[in-house]
């Protein structure tokens, strides 16, 4: 008889290079692809400081630097400042609203453009829908979208 895991086995990948600060080197701790992750462990691995990237979870794990950090804000709790205030107000045209993941040609086309912009020549400006799906929308847990747009236009 086995005995039912309770906690998944971690591994450090291999260092590459830092997709944030390009004079450095990453390594991650990725969680066992094999295990399943329940909607309670996907919140515990987020309050962790775990990331997902379609069915796998991770962490940047690098022994000498610590700048990229998750952060999550307790909504309920969050109190707007004043400058916050101010840029509610400028942004009062701005609407949102939580899709479902799916695949759109709008949504990939405004990820092709932020890859492109933010990473290029990397292996991640890959204008491929299968990866886009594989990364973002392919999960095994509940995953939404939240959209951002003026009028039509889709922002974010």
């Amino acid at each position: 008889m086995t005995r039912q895991q309770s906690a998944p086995d971690l591994y450090k990948s291999t260092q590459h290079r830092c997709p944030y600060l390009l004079d450095r080197t990453a390594a991650n701790l990725l969680v066992d692809p094999r295990f399943d992750v329940t909607p309670a462990l996907y919140d515990s691995l987020i309050d962790n400081g775990f990331r997902r990237n379609g069915t796998l979870y991770y962490r940047p794990h690098c022994p000498q630097c610590d700048q990229c950090r998750s952060v999550r804000i307790p909504v309920q709790e969050f109190k707007f400042n004043r400058s916050q205030q101010r840029a509610m107000k400028r942004n009062a045209a701005v609407t949102t609203e939580l899709r479902t993941a799916r695949f759109t040609e709008e949504h990939f086309s405004l990820y092709q453009r932020y890859q492109s912009d933010r990473h290029t020549g990397d292996s991640m400006d890959d204008p491929d829908p299968g990866k886009y799906k594989q990364f973002l929308i392919n999960s095994n847990i509940d995953t939404f979208i939240l959209e951002l747009r003026i009028g039509r236009r889709l922002l974010s």
